[in-house]
């Protein structure tokens, strides 16, 4: 990671760098992440994670619903809770195969 540039990490996977927003609070104190760093927490390249909440498998919402180009923003726990899974099959699916 740059140092002078914070808000751009590089995947490790793809090995490409993805630039991701701050994290936003709502009125209530929920805490939404963007889809980049969503999709950094959870492997996934940016697009398919957008992809992933226009098929509503996972919740989230548009900056502004009318615009195709608008950042998706989603949940911080719905990601943990995904990301948790993930890493819970992951390690079923090794643990069979050892």
């Amino acid at each position: 990671m740059n140092d002078t540039e914070p808000d751009r990490f590089r995947s490790v996977s793809s090995g490409h760098a993805a630039t991701t927003a701050a994290p936003m609070v709502d009125e209530e104190g929920e805490v939404w992440l963007d889809s980049a760093t969503a999709a950094l927490l959870l492997g996934f390249s940016a697009q398919y994670r957008g992809s992933l909440a226009i098929a509503e498998r996972v919740p989230g919402r548009r900056e502004r619903p009318d615009s195709h180009t608008a950042r998706w923003w989603f949940r911080r726990r719905d990601i943990e809770q995904i990301a948790a899974a993930r890493a819970q099959m992951s390690a079923h699916r090794a643990s069979v195969t050892a």
